[in-house]
């Protein structure tokens, strides 16, 4: 495998990466930022936007690379940052670049020091639905971008497909939506990946999303 890092990789050269590479960046370094102020490093916020655009260039054997996760104990020595530390991405912030990288289908490179690993940062990284989605979606893609709420779909073996909604915003965003806007239209069995509740059965999505949060559902069609 050979995993290209030049930075961000031009997008303009998306065929040319893909014929001799499996992985590539799609952005500078990622750090424990919500969004950063200069091009490097550039926090989670920044790479919506990249994942976005890479979408459509995603397959069986290219995987753009949101690059690595900085969660867990950074430690002991960040090259970016104070020194040792435990990462400064709140837990919602956390929870949301699992998200959002594994429904881009994006490489899960872990940037903290494992011997360290800590309960909560282990359940982060061990989500077997999360895991799936990264593994095993055939497609995905941004299907809204409305003001700080973002919402990609994920198409998955055996009729499943994913949903993530994000609030990109400094304010709680409260959005109730027909399924019918994002999926094939029918009822779903619905699952919250993060939380593991399952939820009523029904062809509406209605939720509350905390600022830099994110719900990620697992939609079983009836």
């Amino acid at each position: 495998m050979l995993s290209l890092s030049p930075g961000p990789t031009a997008i303009e050269r998306h065929a040319e990466v893909a014929d001799f590479a499996q992985m590539w960046r799609i952005s500078n370094d990622i750090w424990d930022l919500w969004i950063g102020n200069s091009d490097f490093p550039i926090g989670i916020k920044n790479q919506f936007e990249n994942a976005a655009r890479w979408a459509q260039y995603t397959k069986p054997g290219n995987w753009p690379d949101a690059d690595m996760l900085p969660v867990g104990e950074l430690r002991p020595y960040p090259d970016v940052g104070p020194g040792p530390r435990h990462t400064r991405l709140t837990p919602a912030e956390q929870q949301t670049q699992l998200s959002l990288w594994a429904v881009a289908r994006s490489p899960l490179i872990i940037g903290d020091n494992l011997s360290l690993l800590d309960q909560d940062t282990l359940r982060l990284l061990c989500n077997t639905d999360i895991l799936k989605i990264d593994q095993t979606a055939t497609t995905s893609r941004q299907v809204l971008h409305e003001g700080d709420l973002v919402i990609w779909t994920a198409d998955l073996p055996g009729n499943q497909r994913a949903l993530a909604a994000f609030n990109l915003g400094e304010k709680a965003i409260t959005f109730a939506r027909p399924l019918s806007d994002f999926v094939s239209a029918g009822q779903y069995d619905i699952k919250n990946v993060w939380t593991g509740a399952h939820l009523p059965a029904g062809v509406r999505v209605s939720t509350t999303l905390e600022p830099h949060a994110s719900v990620v559902l697992m939609l079983d069609k009836k």
